[in-house]
């Protein structure tokens, strides 16, 4: 694997953290996301935080294949 996808796969893996880390700081202040007059639901952020670790798993994986 090049440089360029070796440091692309760190950012994404990066961002896909974050992601999850910040799903999971909602779950625990409990903080409601509202857009206009739709309330999002509390359990789109354990998806958001299921999907956030294991896609930044993945890229991490992959970047020593």
């Amino acid at each position: 694997m090049s440089k360029n996808h070796k440091n692309i796969h760190i950012v994404a893996g990066l961002i896909f953290a974050v992601v999850a880390v910040l799903h999971a700081f909602r779950i625990v202040i409990g903080f409601q996301v509202v857009f206009g007059s739709v309330s999002i639901p509390m359990w789109a952020s354990w998806i958001g935080v299921v999907v956030g670790v294991s896609l930044s798993y993945l890229f991490f994986k992959s970047m020593n294949d």
